[in-house]
């Protein structure tokens, strides 16, 4: 008996140091891809940076003028100018519709009567 019971310990620790050693190089994996991927995260946030850069750059409006000038044959496009944008009186806002408060209160208190009870 003490044999059997012996066995079936030696066998339990035997899985149990194969579940660890399992486990430690899936855990060895997970880390280096995650490694892999803050390096690949950096290099494309870099390329981004550098992009929104070059961006800024060929959106110039001296540039951006010189070009609608040059090309206005082919494109039809305006000359950039101050004439160009609009006056800040010229923008229709819509007002917001005003809620009646008395005819609210109206009808909270028309809602609280026929249910017998407040509705909050």
């Amino acid at each position: 008996m003490r044999y059997l019971f012996y066995s079936f310990f030696l066998c339990c620790l035997i899985l149990s140091a194969a579940w660890a050693y399992r486990v430690n190089y899936e855990t060895r994996d997970v880390v280096r891809n995650l490694k892999l991927l803050q390096v690949e995260i950096n290099k494309q946030e870099d390329e981004r940076i550098m992009l929104e850069g070059e961006w800024a750059y060929l959106n110039r409006p001296e540039r951006l003028s010189w070009l609608s000038e040059r090309f206005f044959s082919q494109l039809g496009l305006m000359p950039m100018s101050a004439e160009n944008f609009a006056e800040i009186d010229a923008i229709k806002i819509k007002v917001p519709l005003e809620i009646n408060q008395s005819n609210e209160k109206h009808v909270l208190d028309k809602a609280t009567m026929q249910s017998g009870e407040p509705n909050d």
